[in-house]
């Protein structure tokens, strides 16, 4: 059960900070996408740069009530944040170097990867690509830790 959690709190962070990711069907056709409705939540200048914000704003485009959103979000980011604690106990901190490194690599996927227009509209939601891509950089100061550990947890068998 904690196990599953660990890898959804993982899948969910990167699905919300890169690769948004995967369309949730519409009930109608001419329903927008779960993208085009965070695109435009940004666009909009709803998009929140505190973590429990932009969760909220990843849940609502997903079609969540506001009071669902907060709630998932609450629960998501205490997960999220006794990951990130174990990690760092654990050893598992990264620099600058290893965190620019990660992101170019993130860039460069994100050119050719299958849903690369999805990340298009949120890339082109902030003010410019390069803002976008700041954010990215102190997204990962603190993602990649709990990526390393869960890796290490999976590696060895061992538990949180």
């Amino acid at each position: 059960m904690l196990r599953k959690s660990i890898y959804a709190a993982i899948v969910a962070c990167f699905c919300l900070l890169l690769f948004v990711g995967a369309k949730a069907s519409a009930n109608r056709s001419n329903d927008p996408s779960p993208i085009d409705r965070l695109a435009e939540m940004i666009k909009a200048g709803k998009m929140e740069t505190d973590d429990i914000s932009y969760a909220e704003m990843f849940y609502l485009a997903g079609g969540a009530t506001s009071e669902e959103a907060h709630e998932k979000a609450v629960e998501y980011y205490k997960e999220y944040d006794a990951l990130y604690a174990k990690a760092i106990e654990a050893g598992f901190d990264v620099d600058d170097e290893e965190v620019k490194s990660y992101v170019e690599s993130l860039k460069e996927m994100s050119k050719t990867a299958a849903n690369s227009e999805d990340v298009k509209k949120i890339i082109s939601a902030y003010p410019s690509e390069d803002d976008y891509w700041k954010h990215m950089l102190e997204v990962y100061k603190k993602q990649l830790p709990v990526q390393k550990y869960v890796a290490w947890l999976d590696e060895t068998g061992r538990k949180p």
